[in-house]
């Protein structure tokens, strides 16, 4: 099944063929695109946190579910000391991911790791719709 929408703007500055725009979190917030029901994926909040030290270059947390592409900042945690933290929507299924701590890129040595195919240790997630 597929389902149409239409926008009534003309410009687009999401890049996606409107000018509906973002959302706070940069998702694009469109209604006019051609999606088909059987194959839409809900993307589900997934909190990350860094537990260390800061840079005055900040931490972000970059991963496979952009193609290592966009940082995310993360932000200290008002109740916990050198703790910081965000949350990313992703969709279902592997990620690896890896944070950058100042200039410098870092797994989190509490959270799971592996080594991907090119031999670059990351640390991972498994996103289940049921988490």
């Amino acid at each position: 099944m597929r389902l149409q929408r239409r926008c009534a703007n003309t410009a687009c500055s999401c890049n996606k063929g409107c000018s509906c725009g973002k959302t706070a979190d940069g998702r694009c917030a469109c209604t006019c695109h051609t999606i088909s029901i059987d194959t839409v994926q809900k993307e589900l909040p997934v909190v990350f946190v860094w537990k260390g030290e800061a840079e005055p270059e900040g931490i972000y947390v970059l991963g496979s579910w952009d193609r290592w592409s966009m940082g995310t900042e993360l932000h200290k945690q008002a109740d916990a000391d050198k703790q910081y933290s965000c949350t990313i929507f992703l969709e279902p299924g592997f990620h690896h991911y890896k944070f950058v701590v100042g200039n410098e890129w870092k797994v989190a040595v509490d959270q799971p790791t592996q080594t991907d195919a090119t031999g670059h240790l990351n640390n991972f997630i498994k996103v289940n719709v049921s988490n």
